[in-house]
């Protein structure tokens, strides 16, 4: 009985503890020259500690510490591009992909920038990140009709805002457990002993 109760306990606890990697949205409100344009952009982190990370595409070594995966894209009736934390690589012989990423976490807010220039020089686009706030955004090509006139789109929005931290629910299940383990002890010790047959 007692491993029933661990059992249901960790079964309560597990899909608290995944969610410590949370994925915050940008919502865009405002994208000039092209407002047929649509711009998605989201990251997903890991939420469980505060943490500071700052990694260029020239960085000796490459680590994205609590950083899971990041996503961009752009599409518009001229065409589209999309990019993933996976293209974010090591600098080639002719120096791109050129890219950095500065983000910190801090009191539950994802605050930061990201800058990223493709591997053949042909595509950027930088973010601000400010969870739960308003930030900017560029995208440049030299395919222009993605972003008419000069190649280049500026747009504004919003990030969700990071979801609560769920250590509490983990303490609720916690209590729950061991709640429930002693109700299980004590109803064993107070149960009445068998009477014994007589012959």
């Amino acid at each position: 009985m007692r491993s029933v109760i661990v059992a249901i306990a960790m079964i309560l606890i597990a899909p608290v503890a995944a969610s410590a990697s949370v994925v915050i949205n940008y919502h865009p409100t405002s994208i000039t020259p092209a407002p047929q344009d649509v711009v998605t952009a989201s990251i997903t982190f890991d939420a469980s500690q505060p943490f500071s990370l700052d990694v260029m595409s020239k960085s000796p070594t490459i680590s994205f510490g609590n950083l899971i995966d990041l996503a961009f894209s752009i599409v518009s009736p001229g065409g589209s591009r999309s990019f993933h934390l996976s293209d974010f690589t090591a600098s080639g012989f002719f120096g791109f992909p050129l890219w950095h990423i500065h983000l910190s976490f801090l009191d539950d807010t994802l605050q930061g920038t990201i800058n990223f220039v493709d591997s053949i020089a042909s595509d950027d686009f930088s973010l601000v990140v400010n969870s739960g706030g308003i930030a900017d955004g560029t995208f440049g090509s030299d395919f222009t009709a993605i972003c008419p006139r000069l190649g280049r789109c500026n747009f504004s929005g919003e990030w969700d805002a990071v979801p609560e931290p769920p250590t509490l629910w983990i303490l609720v299940a916690g209590l729950l457990g061991v709640s429930a383990l002693r109700h299980y002890e004590m109803g064993h010790r107070c149960a009445p002993s068998p009477t014994p047959v007589r012959a």
